[in-house]
């Protein structure tokens, strides 16, 4: 008797086993290539100048909060008003608790995490594509090896927010609503869009709902029947919340990751009329053009997906990428 009940789980756990090591082959192909292209384009194999060679651009300012926290005044090295208080403190948060006992630089730090945290991602994900495996390895090739896989690998948001986004998701899938809401909490507190997870769990609360048999009009009573919903919905911009009181104790303005936009000339507008005016302007071949008008064609390009996505009934995460 309880070799039957064994056997099958036996069973999962060696295929577990067997697609993570498949998993981390895959990333190390990845990263190995990746260094085979640095060596190669810059006659280097220091594979210091390697992990250094992906801090670029947003990376110097999460350095900066690795290195000294947040600032306290506005300024950087080149005298513009810009601070590193637009950089939500999930992520730099978690590189410090890896990096600092160690006595790793920024950079290392922070490519040892992503590093990890993408491949955890990639199995994370598995539960969200049921039995349909190819579709699932192929999704893993592009994120772990894929023309922008790069970026799972420097110091930047990008595996931190794509972890919680998948583990909100298999949460939801599961009806843990509370595990969601925790995840999504996590999530607001690594960028500001991890927020708008909050619709995203709502829209999959109502989704449930109906398919339970419930109507349009009876979802309000069930929320306030249910707790557990409420809470969930609760908890998802926490993460955002307490960046807010901490940014108020420090700066004195909670809103400090809003005002510092100016520094960088953006400011708050209608996403669909920035999205026209940036699909009608003239393209010239200046590098700002080509920039706005490439992000143009991918932003409408994922409107046009997240509709896919609700069509096809994952809800929640149509409504977030929307």
């Amino acid at each position: 008797m309880s070799t039957v009940i064994t056997a099958p789980a036996d069973a999962m756990h060696a295929r577990d086993w067997k697609s993570a090591t498949m998993v981390a082959g895959i990333l190390l192909f990845a990263t190995a290539l990746r260094y085979l292209v640095f060596a190669v384009s810059q006659q280097s194999w220091d594979p210091a100048a390697f992990v250094e060679a992906f801090c670029e651009q947003d990376c110097g300012w999460y350095t900066s909060i690795y290195e000294g926290g947040y600032a306290t005044t506005i300024g950087d090295v080149s005298g513009a008003a810009r601070a590193n208080w637009a950089f939500f403190p999930a992520y730099p948060l978690l590189v410090m608790l890896v990096g600092k006992p160690l006595g790793l630089s920024a950079s290392l730090a922070g490519f040892i995490v992503s590093t990890g945290l993408i491949f955890v991602a990639a199995l994370a994900s598995r539960p969200l594509f049921g039995e349909r495996l190819w579709i699932y390895w192929l999704w893993v090739v592009g994120l772990l090896a894929g023309p922008f896989s790069f970026l799972f690998s420097a110091l930047y948001t990008e595996s931190l927010f794509v972890l919680l986004t998948l583990l909100t998701l298999v949460a939801l899938k599961n009806r843990s609503y509370l595990g969601a809401g925790l995840w999504a909490a996590a999530l607001s507190a690594t960028r500001i869009t991890g927020v708008l997870m909050t619709l995203g769990i709502l829209a999959q609360m109502l989704r449930d709902h109906l398919r339970d048999g419930g109507t349009l009009l009876g979802f309000p009573s069930r929320l306030l029947r249910e707790p557990e919903l409420l809470v969930a919905l609760a908890l998802a911009p926490v993460g955002l919340a307490l960046f807010m009181v901490f940014l108020h104790l420090h700066t004195g303005d909670a809103l400090a990751f809003v005002h510092i936009q100016r520094g960088w000339d953006r400011a708050l507008g209608n996403p669909l009329e920035v999205l026209y005016v940036a699909l009608t302007s003239p393209v010239t071949s200046s590098y700002f053009d080509l920039i706005r008008i490439s992000s143009a064609i991918a932003a409408t390009l994922g409107l046009v997906l997240s509709v896919g996505l609700m069509a096809t009934g994952r809800i929640a995460a149509g409504v977030f990428c929307a």
